[in-house]
């Protein structure tokens, strides 16, 4: 009995180290051209309006301009019909856009500062 539990484990094991699907990744991207990247690809091919704004917050990410960046994210998330890679993509972007800003207001830079303030004014409405 425990000799076949064994193999049975080991058979599940193999069978899923070998189904190594891409999932959509749900860490947090390394920099912020990373969640850029993930953003543009997420929303290669959505709706004109929806791709506009998707290449509006991977540009603000990329430039690290933090207030357009809040603002096409929000604008991003108004959009509807978006599926699972596209929301992921939109989590990963504002976590890591968080955290940028959160390590550019301990630098003391001024646009972060402003960003981390619109941020606070905004997540409390």
């Amino acid at each position: 009995m425990r000799f076949f539990l064994s193999l049975i484990a080991i058979f599940s094991w193999l069978a899923l180290a070998g189904c190594k699907k891409q999932e959509p990744s749900v860490g947090l991207p390394k920099n912020s051209k990373a969640a850029a990247s993930q953003i543009q690809q997420a929303f290669s091919s959505s709706a004109p309006e929806a791709k506009q704004q998707s290449d509006n917050l991977a540009e603000s990410l990329r430039n690290q301009d933090y207030e357009k960046a809040f603002d096409a994210m929000m604008r991003l998330r108004g959009q509807q019909a978006q599926n699972i890679q596209q929301v992921i993509a939109v989590e990963n972007a504002d976590r890591r856009l968080q955290a940028d800003v959160l390590a550019g207001v301990e630098r003391g830079d001024p646009r972060a500062i402003r960003a981390w303030d619109l941020l606070k004014r905004t997540r409390k409405n």
